[in-house]
């Protein structure tokens, strides 16, 4: 797992939540908002292979948690997609042995991972410009 963290922001949100709940509330949002188009760009460089169907890219969602979001696949290939090798191996299970099926196209890491380690220090910069935002807009610093 691969996780970009902004320093300070659970104590900036739980500060936030003190003065005012909704500001918190609106902030959370803010950050879904600023990832949003790392998820659109994994979506993108998700359609990997000689014959893609869209079923890995449709795979991709993002959820909340806490104060802040994942990014997660619920295809159970989804490893394999991301970031097997030509010439992988099935290690386990009734295809032990066999080739894996990756994706002719790109190395790993291939869409999710990608997209995150392209947007990370923008999505930080971007994080805080939004915390700065709502501070100087709901508390009037």
């Amino acid at each position: 797992m691969y996780t970009i963290e902004v320093q300070n922001l659970d104590e900036t949100i739980a500060a936030l939540a003190e003065v005012d709940r909704e500001a918190a509330g609106r902030l959370k949002s803010r950050i879904r908002t600023v990832v949003r188009p790392t998820l659109a760009k994994a979506k993108g460089y998700a359609h990997v292979g000689s014959s893609p169907t869209g079923a890995y890219a449709n795979s991709l969602a993002m959820s909340t948690y806490r104060n802040g979001v994942k990014l997660t696949s619920s295809d159970p290939g989804g490893g394999v997609i991301e970031f097997a090798h030509m010439g992988a191996a099935i290690l386990s299970g009734p295809r032990a042995g066999r080739a894996a099926p990756v994706p002719h196209t790109g190395e790993p890491p291939r869409a999710l991972l990608r997209a995150v380690l392209e947007d990370d220090e923008a999505i930080v910069e971007d994080v805080n410009r939004e915390v700065v935002e709502m501070c100087d807009f709901e508390i009037g610093v």
